[in-house]
């Protein structure tokens, strides 16, 4: 006959043990709370390309204290990672405000702003890694394009001369130096700049055709005409040369010039990028062709 094992009770060292191993297994699950732990499961989870569960830390962690440095950087990375940049930009703009001219906050606002449209804080990124030790050059062009796209075109065409100041043997730069001129009321000037390139460059169509329509804004029709028809002539495929000819044609007092611009859209309609609105143009000539 087997012998039954004597059951005995536990001993006070025992619980104490077990106790204990239990209070150390709870503290090991325990959900961060502090605000230094949050922040720490945020880098954490974030390390391991976690990115919605490091948001969801460091977020929490925000709502303890929203200035801190390093999470409104993570947060940044975090949202801009899985393409959120909406918010990626809240929290890069908010600690580039926070710890000026620092130049790792910088390098990620300059990367987020363009992508969602914030010009300034754009130009604000660059004068930062400009200030903190890169060659302001790298920078002229782009900085040009943001002031432009601001309005501030007196300090795009600053930049675009620098540009091209630094590389006079590219035609691009001429034509966009020409451009920041004249948006910046200086036809005069902006026709100076083309004539000055096709004296360099020899005659260029795009040199031209941007002649053509600063001579157009200038009143020179006739000037104009003569380029645009040219161009035309010569690339009857071009939409762009039939746009500028229409346009300068329509811009004139006379009947029959409207009415070959108005042919001219019309002939365009059908195959133009919507964004030209030559369905705009061709109802305002319409208009002013009734009766005549």
């Amino acid at each position: 006959m087997s012998k039954l094992r004597a059951f005995r009770t536990p001993t006070p060292a025992y619980i104490f043990l077990a106790f204990s191993v239990l209070l150390l297994l709870a503290s090991c699950t325990k959900e961060p709370e502090t605000f230094e732990e949050l922040k720490a499961a945020g880098i954490k989870a974030y390390t391991s390309q976690r990115y919605d569960e490091a948001r969801t830390f460091l977020t929490k962690a925000a709502q303890k204290k929203s200035s801190d440095r390093e999470l409104l950087y993570f947060l940044a990375v975090c949202y801009q990672r899985d393409l959120i940049l909406d918010s990626a930009f809240f929290y890069i703009r908010r600690a580039d405000l926070l710890f000026p001219n620092d130049r790792e906050i910088a390098s990620t606002l300059y990367s987020i702003a363009p992508q969602v449209q914030e010009w300034q804080a754009a130009i604000d990124a660059i004068e930062t890694l400009i200030y903190t030790g890169d060659p302001a050059p790298q920078y002229f062009r782009e900085r040009a394009l943001y002031n432009k796209n601001l309005g501030n075109m007196y300090l795009a065409f600053l930049d675009y001369e620098k540009a091209k100041n630094i590389d006079s043997t590219n035609p691009n730069r001429y034509l966009e130096l020409s451009s920041a001129a004249a948006g910046a009321e200086s036809l005069s000037y902006a026709i100076a700049i083309l004539d000055t390139a096709i004296d360099k460059f020899g005659v260029n169509d795009r040199f031209l055709s941007n002649k053509g329509v600063l001579l157009s804004f200038q009143g020179k029709y006739q000037q104009s005409e003569s380029i645009l028809r040219d161009l035309v002539v010569r690339h009857p495929e071009s939409s762009e040369f039939n746009m500028n000819l229409a346009n300068t044609l329509g811009s004139q007092s006379e009947t029959v010039k409207k009415k070959e611009a108005l042919n001219i859209y019309m002939r365009m309609e059908s195959t133009t990028d919507p964004a030209w609105k030559v369905d705009s143009l061709i109802t305002s000539l319409k208009e002013e062709l009734k009766g005549k």
